[in-house]
């Protein structure tokens, strides 16, 4: 790189030029792999499925890992478990292993074989598998709990809270 840009010798010569930070980064990118979605890691389904059970009454857990690449390129893994259970249960949500207060994905589109929704909580809606919430009290909740757990080393969020990503345009 310093061969590229001569001009430079130390990172706080880029002062005096902020526009060619842009160059740098293209040219570092374009000499760098891009990172492996497997490196982010991931809770896996023991972890939720002792979550669980550690609450409620289980009969039987789903679980799945989707790995994947977000328009910027940056790696995504996305873990989804979902407890069948006796009663209503609740919906859980998390960013790079830390709990969130609301839906991440609240205003991302999600699209599946038979339909599409906003957010987590409107897919399972959709689904007829959403657990109790206050936003549930016009039809009967679905007796399950879900945790859905989003990893990505550089989240935009929507909010000062970091609880809601961007997804679509990141």
């Amino acid at each position: 790189m310093c061969a590229e840009l001569p001009a430079f010798k130390h990172l706080s010569d880029f002062e005096e030029a902020p526009d060619a930070v842009g160059e740098l980064l293209a040219r570092m990118q374009g000499e760098s792999k891009p990172p492996k979605p497997a490196a982010l890691g991931f809770v896996g389904e023991d972890h939720f499925r002792a979550f669980f059970e550690s609450i409620y009454e289980v009969k039987e857990v789903k679980y799945t890992r989707k790995q994947g690449t977000l328009p910027s390129g940056l790696p995504l893994t996305f873990e989804f478990a979902l407890a069948n259970l006796d009663q209503p249960g609740h919906l859980y949500t998390a960013i790079n292993f830390s709990p969130t207060f609301g839906d991440p994905l609240e205003g991302t589109t999600l699209a599946g074989p038979q339909f599409k929704a906003h957010s987590i909580s409107g897919f399972l809606s959709q689904g007829h598998a959403l657990p109790k919430s206050d936003r549930a009290w016009y039809f009967t909740p679905a007796s399950v709990a879900v945790a859905a757990h989003i990893v990505t080393p550089a989240p935009i969020f929507l909010d000062r809270g970091k609880t809601r990503l961007n997804m679509e345009g990141s």
